[in-house]
C-alpha cells in the first residue's frame, strides 16, 4: 500500500472524493447561469462545524471558474476583521482573470484604484467616477461592486464572492454587504453573485442587516448518507489500490455516523493502521477507532472549557437523562429546577452557535454529534451543583451509562 495516506481530516481542507455533495453544487451553477433573477443567485449556505462547508465553497468557485469563466473572490469573515475592505481588496486582482477581454479590461483596471484602510474602506476611481461623492464606507464599496458589475454585465460574464464564517462578521459589515446586495443585485440586476457560509446562527446574525436579509435564502448543508459516507471512503483508496473489507467499511460507515469531518478522521487512522495492507479490515478500523478516540477526546475537553457553567449543566443534564438520544426540553428544565425560559440563552448558544444540540422535533433537543454525546455521558454524566438527579429514572440512566459494554457507541477513556 502508498504510504501517502489520502484522507483529510484537518479543518478547511477539501476531502479527496466530495461525495454527496454534487447537488448542491450544480444547483449553485444553474443559479448562477440563470443570473441575478434566480432566488438562489445569492444565499447562505449553512451547517454544523466539520459538515464540509468550505469544501463545497471551494468546489462551486472551482466550477465557476472552469465552466462560467468568471472571476471568484474567496474571503473569511473575522469578528475584528473589515469585511468589506477585505472584500474590496481581493475583488481587484481576481478581476484579472478577465484579461483575456484585452482592451476593454485595461480599461476597466485602470478606471479602478481602490484604497483600504483597516477599520473604514474607501474606493476611488480615477476616471469618471462618483465614489467620492457617495464618500467612504458602505457607500463606495456600492460604487466598486456597481462599476464591476456593469462591466461583467456588459461582457456576458459575472463575478462570485465567497463569504465563509459569515457569522463572525461585524454587524456593520453585514448591514453593509446586505445594502451592496440589495443595490447592485436586485435592484440594478448586475451579476454579482454572493453566497455566505457559517454556522446555522447566521440566521440570526443576517437578519438584523434589513428585511431584504430576512429573506436570503438559505441551503442547509446536512450530514452525509449511509452511501456517500462509503463512497468518500472507497474510492480515494481504490485510486491508490486499495480496497475497503464490506465489515469493515461498514463499522466506519456506522461510528461516523455521516459527519463528514469524522469520515474522514477514522479513514485517516484505519488507513495508518492499515501499515501497508492492501485491504483494511475489521481489526485496522478497530485500531483506527482507538487512535480517533485520542484525537476527539482533546478536541471534546476543549470544546467544553469553552462552554459556559449553565451550558455545560445543560449538556450533563442532556446526558443524564438521555445520553444522545433526543430529551424533552422540559425534561431538563425540570433537572435544572429551572424554566424552560430560564434555559432559552443557554439551549439556543448550544444549538446556533456551538452547533453541539439539535431540535429533532418540537420542544426537544438532542446531541447533534453521537460521538460528542457519548463523550459527554462518560465524563461529564454525574451534574455538579445546581442539578442532582432527583428522580429514579436519572439514577438508572447514570447506572446505565457507566455499565455500558465496550467497545460501544462512546469511546473509551
Amino acid at each position: 500500500m502508498p504510504n501517502r495516506n489520502p484522507y483529510t481530516p484537518g479543518f478547511g481542507l477539501s476531502p479527496p472524493t466530495l461525495a454527496g455533495r454534487a447537488g448542491v453544487i450544480d444547483e449553485t451553477l444553474a443559479a448562477l447561469r440563470a443570473g441575478p433573477r434566480h432566488p438562489r443567485f445569492c444565499f447562505a449556505l449553512l451547517g454544523h462545524r466539520g459538515v464540509g462547508k468550505t469544501s463545497v465553497l471551494d468546489a462551486i468557485g472551482e466550477r465557476t471558474t472552469s465552466e462560467l469563466g468568471w472571476p471568484v473572490v474567496h474571503r473569511q469573515a473575522m469578528r475584528e476583521g473589515d469585511l468589506l475592505g477585505d472584500v474590496g481588496e481581493g475583488l481587484i486582482p481576481a478581476l484579472g482573470h478577465w484579461n483575456r477581454l484585452g482592451r476593454d479590461y485595461r480599461h476597466l483596471e485602470k478606471d479602478l484604484s481602490v484604497g483600504f484602510n483597516l477599520g473604514v474602506v474607501s474606493a476611488k476611481a480615477n476616471v469618471h467616477s462618483t465614489a467620492t461623492a457617495e464618500g467612504s464606507g458602505p457607500g463606495a464599496f456600492v460604487e466598486l461592486l456597481r462599476k464591476v458589475g456593469t462591466f461583467a454585465r456588459d461582457h456576458d460574464s459575472g463575478v462570485l464572492i465567497t463569504i465563509d464564517e459569515a457569522m463572525t462578521a461585524r454587524r456593520p459589515d453585514l448591514v453593509g454587504m446586505a445594502g451592496a446586495i440589495q443595490t447592485v443585485v436586485n435592484r440594478s440586476q448586475l451579476p454579482i453573485a454572493v453566497i455566505f457560509a457559517g454556522l446555522p446562527s447566521f440566521r440570526e446574525a443576517i437578519g438584523v442587516a434589513g428585511t431584504f436579509a430576512e429573506r436570503l435564502s438559505v441551503q442547509n448543508l446536512a450530514d452525509l448518507s449511509p452511501d456517500a459516507s462509503r463512497l468518500a471512503l472507497v474510492e480515494p483508496a481504490a485510486q491508490l489500490g486499495v480496497r475497503w473489507a464490506p465489515e469493515a467499511l461498514d463499522l466506519v460507515t456506522a461510528r461516523s455516523a455521516g459527519h463528514p469531518y469524522y469520515v474522514q478522521l477514522f479513514g485517516y487512522h484505519s488507513w495508518e493502521a492499515g501499515g501497508g495492507a492492501e485491504e483494511l479490515t475489521v481489526a485496522h478500523v478497530e485500531a483506527g477507532i482507538r487512535a480517533t478516540e485520542t484525537d476527539l477526546h482533546g478536541q471534546f475537553e476543549g470544546t467544553w472549557g469553552r462552554l459556559r457553567p449553565q451550558e455545560q449543566s445543560f449538556l450533563s443534564a442532556v446526558a443524564v437523562i438521555g445520553g444522545s438520544e433526543p430529551v424533552p426540553i422540559v425534561a431538563v428544565a425540570a433537572s435544572l429546577k429551572r424554566s424552560t425560559g430560564q434555559l432559552d440563552v443557554a439551549r439556543n448558544r448550544l444549538v446556533y452557535q456551538h452547533g453541539l444540540l439539535r431540535s429533532p422535533g418540537r420542544g426537544q433537543v438532542q446531541f447533534h454529534s453521537h460521538q460528542f454525546g457519548d463523550w459527554v455521558s462518560e465524563n461529564h454524566a454525574v451534574v455538579a451543583s445546581p442539578i442532582r438527579p432527583n428522580t429514579r429514572q436519572q439514577a438508572q440512566n447514570i447506572k446505565a451509562i457507566r455499565a455500558r459494554p465496550q467497545p460501544g457507541r462512546g469511546f473509551e477513556r
